[in-house]
């Protein structure tokens, strides 16, 4: 049995769905920070595979250290 091809969304929906501004979603897909498809001037997500790449990232985020507080 043949697996089903992933499910793609365009910019404006994958941001959305990920509650981002378009143009960062942009200028990371842009710059190969997160990974899209481009079809003529369409960029064509994977949400699986962005959701589980900024999970990623935000887990690999450096903590001040403890008993260190930010000013704000």
């Amino acid at each position: 049995m043949d697996a089903l091809p992933p499910r793609l969304l365009p910019l404006g929906a994958m941001a959305r769905q990920l509650g981002l501004r378009p143009t960062w979603l942009k200028a990371e897909a842009e710059g190969g920070r997160v990974p899209c498809l481009v079809a003529d001037r369409l960029l064509l997500f994977n949400p699986d595979v962005v959701e589980r790449l900024l999970a990623e990232r935000a887990g690999q985020e450096r903590l001040p250290p403890k008993g260190v507080r930010h000013a704000g």
